[in-house]
């Protein structure tokens, strides 16, 4: 395995900057794992996002569901390119997992690794939402490879 991907919600960057004056829990081992792959990488959510189909999907995924679906913060050629080429993927929360979740999907030579938190804490009363909520659920736990909790 060659390429380590860390995919964080937005700050990371900006904190890697100033590492000295930054606490490294806030990075969830990628300073440690870095120093096992020939390359690492972290993609960060942002907002340069248009109203795109994109971001409809994801609005309406979130509403069926309850869910964290955002992957219109990571949508990019770039971010892309990079998530194709990882063999490594760590997602710092399932939010972040959600947002990625189709597009890794079908890649079979990438090993993912996502940080739950909270995840079932909610308690869904409506029926189809409940349905919807537990589907992807399910859906999440199968896609990617390990669950740290």
């Amino acid at each position: 395995m060659e390429n380590l991907t860390y995919i964080y919600q937005k700050g990371r960057l900006e904190r890697l900057k100033n590492k000295e004056h930054s606490s490294k829990e806030f990075f969830y081992g990628f300073f440690e794992l870095k120093n096992k792959f020939s390359k690492s990488q972290i993609i960060e959510f942002h907002d340069d996002f248009r109203n795109n189909l994109s971001f409809f999907i994801n609005s309406f995924l979130r509403k069926l569901s309850g869910l964290p679906f955002f992957s219109e913060h990571i949508n990019s050629k770039k971010n892309k390119k990079i998530i194709k080429t990882s063999d490594v993927i760590i997602c710092t929360n399932q939010r972040v997992g959600y947002s990625i979740i189709f597009k890794i999907l079908f890649s079979k030579n990438i090993t993912t690794v996502v940080f739950i938190m909270g995840l079932y804490n909610q308690k869904i009363k409506h029926p189809l939402k409940k349905f919807f909520r537990n589907f992807f659920i399910y859906f999440f736990t199968k896609t990617f490879d390990k669950l740290i909790f």
